[in-house]
């Protein structure tokens, strides 16, 4: 099938008012019952951002220059592949769903923009007006395995990583596009994106909030059993493990970093 979306997304958060505007052109092919691909050739975002005064500045003061650059104005170009398989597991108690995208973004524009040595702004990268363009590459692959025990109990397991990769015209994912973790989805014990990046300290944050943590890389694992007391009682028992990360050293920011050897 073919589809073709456009729509507005307004946030209005303590810090910030942002406005998103997005055209995008897709196609959906599905080859057999359990295989999905998703293409999408154009994807075009508009972001505006609206800083807040003093607490925006605040917040903001805690971390790197190139980590603060997420929180711009920025113009998104890109092409989008996703995949979704349902293996068809022989014992019906058993579910295994496997989910990849991937988005390439602004490769287009900066070769077209270094050709022409357009414009650059104070981060060094060239713009459409007066708006710098996201340039990067990013993938993510989600995998959850479900098995029945009874019709009372069963056992829920999610791995998911990802990983994005700024290039040429960025030093740093758009916000737009970062990974972030905590809340009720996803690493329970955090609030809303607030955990990370790396092992990162910003400071005493009293009467400060700070969910504005996002990161390159990201790496989660959620084992949960689900179980019933009675009728419509239910219960769960889960642990969940993960962080998020910047894909590259920040002098500014120590241990916000990917490293194997402190993982």
């Amino acid at each position: 099938g073919t589809a073709i979306k456009l729509g507005v997304h307004y946030e209005n958060s303590y810090l910030y008012e942002r406005v998103i505007s997005n055209f995008s052109l897709v196609y959906t092919l599905a080859h057999t019952y359990n295989l999905t691909h998703t293409i999408t050739p154009i994807s075009l975002s508009v972001v505006k951002i609206s800083p807040k005064g003093e607490e925006f500045e605040e917040v903001m003061s805690r971390y790197s220059k190139d980590f603060r650059a997420k929180y711009q104005d920025n113009f998104l170009l890109s092409f989008k592949y996703g995949l979704t398989y349902t293996h068809p597991c022989k014992d019906i108690r058993n579910s295994l769903i496997i989910r990849f995208k991937a988005e390439s973004s602004g490769m287009l524009l900066s070769a077209i923009c270094n050709l022409a040595k357009t414009h650059v702004d104070e981060y060094g990268h060239h713009t459409i007006g007066s708006i710098s363009f996201g340039n990067f590459e990013l993938a993510e692959m989600d995998l959850r395995f479900t098995h029945i025990i009874n019709k009372n109990n069963s056992v829920a397991t999610r791995f998911n990583f990802g990983l994005g990769i700024p290039i040429w015209n960025s030093n740093t994912l758009p916000f737009e596009k970062s990974f972030y973790l905590g809340g009720s989805n996803s690493m329970r014990a955090w609030e809303y994106r607030s955990l990370g990046p790396g092992s990162y300290y910003a400071g005493k944050e009293e009467g400060i909030r700070t969910d504005i943590r996002t990161g390159d890389v990201k790496l989660e694992m959620n084992l949960e059993y689900r179980g019933t007391i009675y009728k419509f009682v239910k219960f769960g028992v889960f642990a969940d493990a993960g962080n998020i990360w910047l894909s590259h050293k920040d002098a500014e920011m120590p241990n916000a970093e990917f490293n194997f050897r402190r993982f």
